[in-house]
């Protein structure tokens, strides 16, 4: 049998036989970086479940109306968080300050996305990550996942140091633009 490997590719081929299976490459394939967004925190006073989730949806429901889009949102029990185009805070500020919570916007964020087929059966990827960003001084402030990715919201200056240090962790090759 002959092995045949590329970087997203595993062929196998039997001497003398037709037959060729195929499998991705486990192990980081990419790292990229999402620029100009802008994290949201609004803040809730303590409050019982049922109330806690009348507030989220009601502020999901107007930005939503507004035409504004979320994501990497994370509940909390005082608090509600995620990311927004940078382009979008002004409208977003003014929607949340007309239904009146409590609320910060921070700018100039950016998010590292890392990319692995099978990431869930991978080991110690995320201990990985976390030293690689701590090693060029980028804190992360939050985190979510997929089963092929494992994005961080970073500020915006700490998005080159950080695919810097994580594409040479993982040694993924540069881009070359061909």
């Amino acid at each position: 049998m002959t092995i045949e490997r590329s970087r997203s590719v595993v062929r196998h081929r039997r001497e003398g036989s037709q037959r060729v299976g195929f499998e991705k490459e486990r192990g980081v394939s990419s790292v990229s970086c999402q620029r100009e967004l802008a994290h949201v925190i609004i803040e809730f006073p303590l409050a019982e479940h049922f109330v806690r989730h009348r507030h989220q949806l009601k502020i999901f429901r107007a930005l939503a109306q507004a035409g504004i889009s979320i994501s990497l949102f994370k509940l909390h029990k005082q608090a509600l968080s995620f990311i927004i185009h940078r382009q979008d805070s002004p409208q977003a500020s003014a929607v949340l300050r007309e239904k009146d919570f409590a609320f910060r916007i921070i700018e100039s964020m950016a998010l590292v996305n890392i990319y692995a087929p099978n990431m869930r059966a991978l080991s110690g990827v995320m201990a990985n990550i976390v030293e690689s960003l701590m090693d060029v001084n980028v804190p992360i402030v939050q985190t979510g996942d997929s089963y092929n990715s494992v994005m961080c919201l970073v500020s915006e200056e700490g998005c080159d140091p950080a695919i810097k240090a994580l594409k040479e962790r993982f040694g993924v090759e540069e881009e070359t633009g061909e």
